[in-house]
């Protein structure tokens, strides 16, 4: 009998395939998301640096308070637009997870369906070797009653 072979061998390992390239789309949003946070982070400590100059200054200048408004009013916006683009991020990494679960799904089910015929394989090779036991195990006890008188 012949060796099992999966006809859909290859659509598994493209589905396969597609499945780890949606995996790492995914793990990119998951990164993005991750920096965007970082530089909100950042945003914050710098913010909070340049209030720390100003209040330890033992004297402020009118410019040097303008100046600290701006950068607070910069940050604020700065905030508004990485806030923007983080629910954005979040959207899209809700969207990629769900198409990682559907290529993950179809692909074990192609996977379930490859197990029950490399099964059903199974069993009619072992089928067809009991029957080749068993016609040989005859032919023996027959070719000793032919030899023997």
């Amino acid at each position: 009998m012949q060796r099992f072979r999966f006809r859909l061998q290859r659509v598994l390992d493209l589905w396969e395939k597609q499945a780890d390239a949606e995996q790492l789309r995914l793990q990119s949003l998951h990164a993005e998301r991750a920096a965007l946070e970082e530089q909100q982070q950042q945003l914050g400590r710098q913010r909070r640096d340049a209030e720390q100059q100003v209040v330890q200054c033992p004297s402020v200048t009118a410019a040097e308070l303008m100046s600290l408004e701006s950068f607070r009013r910069f940050a604020a916006q700065q905030r508004r637009q990485i806030a923007a683009r983080q629910a954005q991020c979040a959207v899209l990494i809700e969207r990629q997870l769900a198409v990682v679960m559907e290529a993950r799904r179809r692909t074990r089910l192609l996977e379930k369906f490859r197990e029950n015929q490399q099964a059903e394989w199974k069993r009619e090779f072992d089928r067809e070797l009991e029957q080749l036991a068993a016609e040989s195990y005859l032919s023996g006890v027959i070719r000793r009653r032919i030899q023997s008188p």
